[in-house]
């Protein structure tokens, strides 16, 4: 893929709206009297008219979170609006009211219980394309929850992600993951989920953060 360029810009402007004072450094993110995070957003060219964002944030040396929001668009700037507006729905919320300490209504805190402690976990909105209905049903997303609260996660700050895409009732990707890498008990999990039959092509996305 070709790296277009960062667009770390638009995370000052969000970050500044929820009060948070921030400093840019060649598309590196910092906060001077906050956590010792590092946040970066690194757009990437992947066809004529899409993108793959990259959001970066790295929460301690050596653990770096990693998300990838696709755009589409009929230009190639429309594409990375449509990542950016992508990644402002599935993961920036999250990386505020789990890292930054600001609740917000577009993520929501849960406390699970993992291994017999408990957990906070910050839940972002499903986000989808498509079959648009089925993303706030609630059975999918219950059913990967389950599914990461059973894997055998440390008390150290975890993050998981779900992307599933569907075609034709066929799986075209079921993409789950934790800390970056895939979780097959997660996959084998919401493989078995009776997800709806369409002949078009949906897609359904969520991104979490759990901690002490």
């Amino acid at each position: 893929m070709q790296l277009l360029g960062t667009c770390s810009e638009l995370l000052v402007v969000l970050l500044q709206h929820h009060g948070i004072q921030t400093q840019e450094n060649e598309g590196i993110v910092t906060i001077p009297d906050g956590p010792p995070y590092q946040f970066a957003l690194q757009v990437y060219r992947t066809g004529e008219k899409s993108v793959e964002l990259q959001a970066l944030c790295q929460v301690a040396p050596g653990r770096v979170i990693r998300e990838y929001l696709a755009g589409v668009g009929e230009t190639q700037e429309e594409a990375v609006m449509d990542s950016q507006t992508n990644f402002i729905a599935c993961v920036f919320h999250v990386w505020v009211s789990a890292l930054l300490g600001k609740p917000n209504q577009y993520a929501d805190d849960f406390t699970w219980q993992i291994h017999g402690k408990e957990r906070r976990a910050t839940v972002g909105f499903a986000s989808g394309r498509g079959y648009i209905e089925l993303t706030g049903e609630p059975e999918w997303q219950e059913a990967w929850h389950a599914a990461v609260r059973q894997q055998p996660l440390t008390e150290d700050l975890h993050w998981a992600s779900l992307c599933y895409v569907q075609r034709d009732g066929v799986t075209l990707a079921c993409d789950a993951s934790i800390d970056n890498e895939p979780c097959v008990p997660v996959i084998e999990q919401m493989l078995k989920f009776n997800w709806p039959s369409r002949k078009e092509m949906y897609s359904v996305r969520q991104f979490m953060i759990i901690q002490p």
